[in-house]
């Protein structure tokens, strides 16, 4: 029997033994999982293997590889980190694995989504995108016990949308918003470049960085750098890598 404390690899060495609950399907489903950690496909590949039997299973470690064989096989579901490498042997990056993300969401047919990750924040640049999805999308942190993760594969086959309560509880951010944050602090351009960029006037910016703190609960203290303090807790929050 499983229980709220079976870890992965408690779990793989039991794969023959029928201790878990085998889905079927009425055809073979392709998955895709896509992490480059070798430790993780090690563990995560055997899992998927016991609880659907009937599945082919891909691999991959990077972005190019993961689009690749999105496009070759249409993976049913699509399991994957937000921080990946665009090519083997470059340095991981959440960038990366949110362009990835949105490759799979632009996809024909729709693939079930899982993100899997030691954080999911920065999906809450992408909520409304997730809430309008025409397939499933569900989102967990790699800590989270193995029965949980197989709920939520569950839940992304049966095409339920399913996010932690942390992002489900954040504000919305509008796209300009985001692009703001991102000009500023990952870009390191000044308001009035910021501003000729995005083709608005300083008043508007203005408008944006003060709706931006309404956002993040962000306060003007007079012993603290304004700016500083936003960009922290928009990292914190996943708004920016």
């Amino acid at each position: 029997m499983l229980t709220e404390q079976t870890s992965w690899r408690q779990l793989v060495a039991r794969r023959g033994g029928g201790a878990t609950r085998t889905v079927t399907h009425p055809k073979s489903p392709t998955f895709l999982v896509v992490d480059d950690h070798d430790a993780v496909l090690q563990c995560l590949v055997p899992i998927l293997r016991v609880s659907y039997p009937e599945a082919f299973l891909l691999a991959a470690q990077d972005c190019k590889t993961a689009r690749r064989q999105i496009e070759q096989y249409q993976p049913d579901l699509v399991i994957l980190d937000l921080d990946l490498p665009e090519e083997l042997g470059k340095m991981p990056r959440c960038e990366a694995g949110i362009r990835l993300l949105r490759t799979v969401m632009e996809s024909h047919p729709a693939s079930n989504i899982l993100v899997l990750g030691t954080s999911v924040q920065p999906l809450v640049r992408l909520r409304s995108d997730i809430y309008c999805y025409s397939a499933g999308f569900t989102a967990a942190d790699k800590t989270q016990p193995v029965p949980k993760l197989l709920k939520m594969i569950e839940l992304s086959l049966r095409k339920s949308i399913h996010l932690p309560p942390d992002i489900r509880s954040r504000p919305d951010f509008k796209p300009q918003w985001l692009t703001l944050l991102t000009l500023k602090f990952q870009d390191g351009l000044s308001d009035r470049a910021i501003a000729q960029q995005m083709q608005v006037s300083t008043r508007t910016l203005r408008s944006y960085w003060l709706h931006i703190q309404d956002a993040l609960e962000v306060y003007d203290d007079p012993n603290l750098d304004l700016r500083v303090q936003i960009e922290h807790a928009a990292r914190r929050a996943g708004l920016i890598d």
